[in-house]
């Protein structure tokens, strides 16, 4: 089961893995002109790649190469199981400080004392005043 903070997606303008906004690349359309704006300047003027600039004027070509990666990565070449722990520990910390903690206080269905909820799926402050509310 995942934990809760790994369900939790990113605002757009939070997401680490774009550069680039929807507004930027609208500007690279509107600005390239072919044989007279070059790739090479436009990825230079912001900061990307050429071949960045390249799937932003051509999406169908970013679409088969995503095809192609899918059907490279079947073998499981491109898998790393300590860089992927690595990078999804790092994802997890950061939206821990984008999204800090909701602390929720309820009281126990037993003693009635306020303690700080952990879960869902129990209601009491502790194990005794559980295993005590079910043997009643």
């Amino acid at each position: 089961m995942p934990r809760d903070i790994d369900t939790i997606r990113l605002p757009y303008n939070a997401d680490r893995r774009r550069k680039i906004t929807a507004e930027v690349k609208e500007r690279i359309r509107k600005e390239y002109i072919p044989y007279i704006v070059s790739l090479r300047f436009l990825a230079s003027k912001y900061s990307i790649s050429k071949r960045a600039v390249q799937f932003i004027l051509n999406p169908e070509a970013e679409k088969k190469c995503k095809e192609q990666f899918k059907e490279r990565r079947k073998d499981g070449r491109y898998y790393n199981s300590e860089a992927n722990t690595k990078a999804a520990r790092s994802i997890r910390k950061y939206k821990k400080e984008i999204f800090p903690p909701i602390k929720i206080y309820q009281y126990c269905l037993q003693c009635g004392k306020l303690y700080q909820l952990r879960s869902i799926k129990h209601s009491f402050c502790s194990r005794q005043c559980r295993r005590y509310f079910n043997n009643q």
